[in-house]
């Protein structure tokens, strides 16, 4: 029943050790943002959407290409010849080149730029949120590691005490059902340790990706290094403004009002028809030989206007601005909860004694030895363990979650403020 029980550990350290056996990479929080700048492929990717937008900047500048017809007489009915192009046959030569008018040419180009900025916000805006998930894969890893770790020591010692009452119960000293709750305790922290694996491996997938690696990643991090996560140093009430300024999703939106105006514009100028000017040469087939003139046409606007096209470019500025709106109240309210949930991760982390945990641990080791002396019972030995390794688990993602609601308000804000 016992190797029951123990199924999964042994599961969970063999995958250990596999993991163990690729090349490890320790890094800290700092040199993760650099890798992940420099190997990201969803950011290299993207880097090449924002130049595609320029380029289209430039192709909004080049000027429409001028239309040349050639014509030659099929049959000479005076000559009897067969594509006559000689100085007694026919042949006709026009040139066409359409002139955009009413500033249509410039407005393209204005639009094709704030497409162009709006790709570059949402390369911002990607970075962002694909950092957010770095760090918090970052910190996650790191405590759910911590845990395991403190965990397996509290296995290892389990362990050893159910093999020193697997003695005495073949001896006959105690009786089954007090060694059964014993191995069920083991199997619920190998149930918990399992767990904490699998959260290591899903944040060590997410790293990977984001960083464009194969190898385990091994957080480096220091008590010096998480001080920076305080509340002292920041003026709560300029976080608003701070994210209205800094907002790469909101800059989206505010360049998309703008281009939205910009279009409305264009849609107007599209109901002023173009000019087409032109030249025409003609050999023998005008009143005069080598005939030469200069042709304009334009359509004449009887009855398109474009006013469809200007009353929905019309419609969606208005649409437009609704959003920007939104948008603007959206990041606010963001705001506001990461504030209050960086106040509230803030208190219930100061609200645990610093002393606790060593305290605890010391307080384990004294169980543990007095359990092994008969001086405690065995359910106030199961009761004490169980308690503990809650605990131990509880505070590794409380220390997780504070840090996580640190950098959420980084990622709400759009500004690196710890």
């Amino acid at each position: 029943m016992k190797t029951n029980y123990c199924i999964a550990f042994i599961l969970l350290v063999f995958s250990i050790s596999v993991s163990r056996a690729q090349d490890t990479l320790k890094v800290s929080i700092d040199q993760l943002d650099s890798m992940f700048v420099q190997n990201s492929l969803t950011l290299l990717a993207e880097k090449y959407n924002v130049d595609a937008k320029k380029f289209l900047i430039q192709q909004e500048r080049l000027w429409n290409n001028p239309s040349i017809t050639a014509e030659v007489s099929a049959y000479n009915w005076n000559t009897q010849r067969a594509f006559d192009a000689g100085n007694n046959g026919e042949k006709l030569f026009t040139a066409q080149q359409l002139l955009l008018l009413a500033g249509k040419r410039d407005k393209r180009i204005n639009i094709a730029k704030f497409e162009a900025q709006i790709s570059e916000q949402e390369f911002y805006s990607l970075s962002r949120a694909l950092k957010f998930q770095l760090r918090s894969s970052f910190y996650s890893l790191y405590f759910s590691q911590r845990a395991i770790n403190a965990l397996k020591t509290q296995y290892d010692a389990l362990n050893e005490t159910i093999n020193t009452m697997e003695i005495q119960y073949t001896k006959g000293n105690i009786p089954y059902k007090d060694l059964m709750r014993l191995e069920a305790s083991q199997f619920e922290l190998s149930s918990m340790l399992l767990e904490l694996k699998y959260n290591v491996e899903e944040e060590l997938k997410t790293l990977r990706v984001l960083i464009n690696s194969t190898n385990v990643i091994q957080p480096v991090l220091t008590e010096q290094s998480l001080k920076k996560y305080k509340l002292d140093s920041l003026n709560m009430e300029g976080l608003v403004d701070v994210g209205l300024l800094n907002r790469s999703d909101l800059k989206i939106q505010e360049l998309t009002v703008e281009k939205s105006k910009m279009n409305y514009s264009l849609q107007r100028a599209l109901g002023v028809p173009d000019l087409h000017v032109g030249g025409t040469y003609d050999q023998a087939g005008s009143y005069i030989q080598n005939y030469v003139g200069v042709n304009v046409g334009f359509d004449l606007p009887v009855f398109n206007r474009n006013q469809g096209n200007i009353k929905a470019a019309r419609a969606e500025v208005e649409r437009q601005k609704f959003y920007y709106t939104s948008k603007q109240l959206e990041v606010r309210n963001e705001i506001y909860m990461s504030i209050q949930k960086v106040r509230e991760s803030e208190n219930l982390y100061k609200s645990v004694d610093k002393k606790f945990s060593s305290s605890f641990e010391a307080i384990n080791s004294g169980i543990l030895e007095n359990f092994k002396k008969k001086n405690i019972s065995l359910i106030e030995f199961v009761d004490f363990f169980e308690t503990y390794n809650a605990v131990i688990n509880q505070l590794s993602g409380l220390n997780a979650q504070r840090i996580n609601a640190y950098e959420e308000l980084n990622y709400n804000t759009g500004k690196e403020l710890f």
